[in-house]
């Protein structure tokens, strides 16, 4: 059996940029094949009337997908970081942040794996709600994952700002979706560890097919619903809808090699743990320090009177005093 130290040595494929403090740094294949698919498709269709500006477009879309993949893996290493775990793989993908990172029970799992696409869908809000403020459109056409937004006119800040809220929007409601290697994945498997703390790896991973198969049938019924009452002028948003419960049923057949929950006896701390630890640590050297000076401050008070006790002495004793009071009140 591996230790916990050499779990999460698994790392999807990327062009690795490099190793600082235990964490690897990469980006990934999928990143760069769909900046490649994005300039030639933008190259391709710049001669058409309107279009002089796609390349640049393509340029701000693929930029924008690598500083939300960031963001997403940002938060899930200083999470993680908080709650005693370690980011082992930092890796921008085409679908946002596709990192690892080693942490102790289900929990904290599905703390950290919420961190990511929490962070993304903050900043698509922050950045719409200033263009709300701007006058320029209103926060569900900005932010609607199913509509891309409308650009009118030449490339500029706000038609910029637009495309980066929206693009943060959608990769947190990608990786909030059950998929093989998303944050939604990982969400799941840490809740069903929480409130089923005695299954077993295996029964885990069943339990977490099962309600994935379930998202999906309840994907593909909303399609149809949306299918039903949607407005026939539009673009129809049922078969995106319908994709995406198939995908989900595909995905939930593979094992995600990011899932590694470590149920060992001797959990991690975190830091609030440590700094906790180290304030009752110094109030013990205190206190010892106290009990040792108090027959030395008792006898000079006895001999020489209250007078000669200093400030430092008298605060030995008012802190031995409370700690008397302290220790009868719980007796």
């Amino acid at each position: 059996m591996r230790s916990p130290s050499q779990i999460f040595d698994f790392t999807p494929s990327g062009l690795r940029l490099g190793r600082w403090r235990g964490t690897t740094y990469a980006i990934g294949w999928s990143y760069l094949g769909l900046g490649a698919v994005l300039f030639v498709a933008a190259w391709w269709l710049k001669v058409w009337p309107g279009n002089q500006d796609l390349p640049w477009l393509a340029l701000v879309v693929w930029l924008a997908i690598g500083f939300v993949g960031g963001l997403q893996e940002s938060a899930h290493a200083v999470t993680a970081w908080l709650l005693g775990g370690k980011s082992r793989l930092m890796m921008i993908a085409g679908h946002g942040g596709a990192g690892q990172y080693r942490i102790f029970g289900g929990p904290r799992q599905a703390i950290v794996a919420a961190a990511g696409p929490t962070s993304s869908c903050l900043f698509a809000l922050l950045v719409a709600g200033i263009l709300m403020f701007r006058g320029e459109a209103s926060l569900l056409q900005m932010l609607d994952p199913l509509r891309p937004p409308e650009l009118v006119g030449r490339l500029n800040l706000v038609s910029i700002g637009k495309v980066v809220a929206w693009i943060a929007m959608t990769l947190s409601v990608v990786q909030m979706l059950p998929l093989w290697r998303c944050d939604g994945r990982t969400l799941l498997d840490g809740l069903v560890a929480t409130f089923r703390p005695h299954y077993t790896p295996s029964s885990r991973a069943h339990a977490t097919a099962v309600a994935i198969g379930w998202i999906a049938f309840a994907m593909v019924g909303l399609s149809l619903a949306v299918a039903m009452f949607e407005d026939r002028q539009g673009v129809p948003r049922w078969p995106v809808l319908a994709a995406v419960g198939l995908v989900l049923w595909m995905s939930g057949q593979k094992v995600d090699p990011r899932i590694r929950v470590i149920d060992a006896k001797h959990q991690p701390i975190g830091w609030l743990g440590a700094r906790r630890i180290r304030q009752a640590h110094h109030r013990e050297v205190r206190e010892a320090s106290d009990i040792a000076k108090l027959d030395e401050i008792l006898d000079r008070m006895t001999q020489h009177g209250a007078d000669s006790l200093s400030h430092a002495d008298r605060a030995v004793l008012k802190r031995a005093s409370a700690a008397l009071k302290k220790h009868s009140g719980k007796s």
